[in-house]
């Protein structure tokens, strides 16, 4: 019975994960990842095309910690149904990072991003696939 019960409970948890989701911001802790660095990486505002990020520590992390975070950024924009995702990467002391959504490498990241649009801090330089990061570097399952 008690079987039952917790099977019941982690089937209804899935079912209802997903239209949870659409509704909720996205967060993620690399401790959960079960990496040695924490990192906490908070969406604090949603757009159609863009979001707000806030990542307290950014600047203290390290090259593992760049890594959790690009896999996080591509799985925000996999959860959120697009292809491409370009960040705008902070200048000391600010930890929010404007990043922006989008399907086509032709897209203008600039227009996404409007005043948020800084050149010289675009990460990546040029649009970069969802499938390829995921292949490439995260190796999350889809």
């Amino acid at each position: 019975m008690r079987h039952y019960i917790l099977t019941s409970l982690l089937a209804a948890a899935l079912f209802a994960g997903p239209c949870d989701a659409a509704d909720k911001l996205y967060s993620a802790r690399s401790r959960d990842h079960g990496a040695p660095f924490d990192l906490v990486l908070t969406e604090v505002k949603r757009e159609p095309s863009k979001s707000l990020l806030s990542v307290p520590g950014f600047h203290r992390r390290t090259a593992a910690g760049s890594r959790w975070l690009m896999c996080m950024y591509n799985d925000l924009a996999f959860n959120r149904g697009f292809r491409y995702w370009t960040v705008i990467y902070p200048n000391e002391p600010a930890e929010t990072i404007p990043i922006a959504f989008y399907q086509s490498e032709s897209e203008d990241v600039a227009k996404i991003l409007g005043r948020e649009f800084v050149a010289s801090r675009v990460f990546p330089e040029k649009p970069t696939s969802v499938d390829w990061w995921h292949e490439k570097l995260c190796g999350m399952p889809k």
